[in-house]
């Protein structure tokens, strides 16, 4: 799993689930305003760490990739924190948990299935070998 990205998601899930809501700064555009204005220093070492991905994902919004899981977790997150009376508006707190648990489960198994694929790849590798000693040995 991208260590990057997985630290990113957990990042927004985190920063959801403490109540601190992001916003693009109005005249730098590299810049973030958050609610409150004060943080917890690991996730403000967190937002100073992502800062580039956080613009960008504020200024361009967020799709979930088109693998089912994902957008579900994506729908039903929002859907959770709408019934809650949380904020579902990009850089909401209701709106980051929701993207980073939909980038978490995309991670998984993007995860699951490479890690399918080198098994399967191994398996195979091994098995041409085995047959190539058996043949040479015959």
């Amino acid at each position: 799993m991208s260590t990057y990205l997985s630290d990113f998601a957990e990042l927004l899930i985190a920063l959801g689930r403490t109540g601190i809501t992001l916003a693009p700064h109005p005249t730098r555009p590299d810049g973030i305003r958050h609610r409150p204005s004060r943080m917890p220093f690991e996730l403000a070492a967190g937002v100073r760490w992502h800062r580039e991905s956080l613009c960008r994902l504020l200024a361009d919004g967020f799709a979930p990739e088109s693998c089912v899981d994902a957008e579900y977790v994506f729908h039903e997150r929002m859907a959770i924190a709408q019934e809650r009376g949380m904020g579902i508006e990009r850089g909401s707190s209701g709106w980051m948990i929701a993207v980073g648990e939909s980038m978490k489960t995309s991670l998984q198994l993007r995860d699951m299935l490479y890690n399918k694929e080198t098994i399967s790849h191994r398996a195979f590798v091994v098995g041409k070998f085995v047959t190539n000693v058996i043949v040479s040995l015959t």
